[in-house]
C-alpha cells in the first residue's frame, strides 16, 4: 500500500511513472494530508499520472480526487459526483457514508 511519504520519494520527477507523469508537488501532498487526517485508516492512497493523488475506499466505492485546488468526490456506486474546496467539507459529506 502506497503512504504519502512514498509518493512523495517516487513521483517527485517528470516521468516517474515510467512515461509522462507529471511530478506530485508537495501542496498536492499537503492537501492529501489534509484529508487523510479526517478519514478512517482503511483508505488507500494512489499516485495519478496527471499529477492528483487519488484516495479511496479498498472497494474503490468512494474514490477521492486531490487536486491543486479542489477536492473531487465520487461515489461509484451512484455515480454521483461533487467538488469541494474544503477538505472539512468533503469530511462532512463523508459522514452519510459512513
Amino acid at each position: 500500500m502506497n503512504t504519502l511519504d512514498d509518493i512523495r520519494n517516487s513521483c517527485s520527477e517528470p516521468g516517474w511513472d515510467g512515461y509522462s507523469g507529471i511530478p506530485i508537488s508537495e501542496s498536492i501532498i499537503d492537501r492529501a494530508h489534509a484529508i487523510l487526517s479526517l478519514l478512517p485508516s482503511y483508505y488507500e492512497v494512489f499516485p495519478c499520472s496527471d499529477g492528483d493523488i487519488q484516495i479511496e475506499t479498498p472497494d474503490a466505492s468512494i474514490v477521492i480526487i486531490v487536486s491543486q485546488s479542489t477536492y473531487l468526490f465520487c461515489d461509484t456506486d451512484t455515480g454521483n459526483e461533487t467538488e469541494f474546496n474544503n477538505p472539512i467539507d468533503v469530511n462532512q459529506l463523508l459522514q452519510v457514508y459512513k
